[in-house]
């Protein structure tokens, strides 16, 4: 190989590592605003069920 396809080699190498980490990148952000989504009902269910067990003072 001359020095230019050995060049050429390389980036392309490179380049799908970077396509690999932004695809897995993409991935890993819908992963999170899922999980941020099913943590955010989790604490409303939470929240909901601690108020139901609070005694109720008589008036």
């Amino acid at each position: 190989m001359t020095k230019i396809e050995n060049a050429f080699a390389d980036y392309r190498e490179k380049h799908e590592i970077q396509v690999g980490l932004v695809t897995e990148l993409g991935q890993k952000a819908t992963e999170i605003a899922s999980l941020t989504e099913e943590k955010k009902k989790l604490q409303e269910d939470l929240g909901a069920l601690q108020l139901s067990m609070t005694p109720v003072e008589d008036e």
